[in-house]
């Protein structure tokens, strides 16, 4: 199946990849093995995340809208001070600045981070307004309570149980005792199996090619993205295995943190098999 779509969720959802077991992931199956046949060019695996592969994953998740303008509705009328998880180069970060927000970012990556700051210096953001750490979403202590916590792009499922249970401890301490933590997360039809090929374009108006293969109950998907003009002699060729995790065992896990679900608001459905939800969470009585 061929869809010619722009980036929308497909790539950004793509970033609930569970760790990668070595620095070089295995190769794809299914149609982009086809398509890496038929290229006729030498090729490099590269995790999407990695110093390679973000290089593209940031130019198509830069044009993406994504759980945005969502985001910023359910953020917009709140006060104080926003703690956002996972927050790479500032997809979400920079909006939420643009509203007037003071916002903590933080991240494992130091260079996201400060790409992130460069972004946000660059837009004229006063510096006391945008504060970055680094540090792992499982395990910090910034001795500092927050009004609303944000963990976006699925980012949860990145982790696996134990990871997540111990995000919503991290989370549930943060938080001011009215606070909010807003997460987004995935539902998925785990009963297809599917193989699908996307033409996209970057924020550049490069063009890229993406591959989504599911087999059904496996646990995971593989993307994979191409880009159809690459500099250099190698084509990249990024992949991504993300986990699928039923949002109800995900919300499982925030209710034994003290966390109780009071709002729920569809962000997207971008394929049959495929949509998305903003939750609000709160601390529960």
């Amino acid at each position: 199946m061929t869809m010619t779509l722009t980036p929308g969720d497909l790539v950004r959802r793509s970033h609930t990849a569970a760790p990668p077991a070595s620095s070089t992931p295995a190769p794809p199956p299914g149609a982009a093995a086809g398509h890496l046949e038929r290229l006729g060019r030498p090729v490099v695996l590269c995790d999407l995340y990695d110093r390679t592969g973000f290089t593209y994953y940031d130019q198509l998740a830069r044009f993406d809208p994504g759980e945005i303008p969502v985001l910023l509705r359910a953020i917009s009328g709140r006060r104080g001070r926003v703690l956002e998880l996972a927050a790479g180069a500032g997809r979400l970060t920079l909006p939420m600045l643009a509203l007037g927000l003071s916002v903590t970012a933080l991240d494992l990556s130091e260079e996201l981070l400060a790409l992130l700051q460069e972004r946000s210096e660059a837009r004229g953001v006063a510096a006391g307004r945008c504060t970055v750490v680094v540090a792992d979403m499982t395990d910090f202590d910034l001795r500092d309570r927050f009004d609303t916590v944000v963990l976006g792009s699925i980012s949860a499922t990145v982790l696996d149980g134990v990871g997540r249970r111990l995000l919503m401890t991290a989370t549930m301490r943060h938080l001011c005792p009215d606070g909010v933590f807003l997460l987004t997360l995935g539902h998925y039809d785990t009963s297809r199996a599917y193989d699908r090929h996307y033409a996209i374009r970057g924020a550049t108006g490069a063009p890229f090619d993406l591959f989504e293969h599911y087999e059904a109950g496996a646990g995971y998907r593989t993307v994979t993205v191409i880009p159809q003009q690459p500099d250099g002699d190698f084509v990249p060729v990024c992949i991504s295995r993300p986990r699928v995790v039923d949002p109800d065992i995900v919300l499982a896990e925030a209710a034994e943190a003290g966390f109780q679900v009071t709002r729920v608001t569809p962000i997207a459905e971008v394929t049959e098999t495929f949509r998305e939800c903003l939750y609000r969470l709160e601390v529960g009585s």
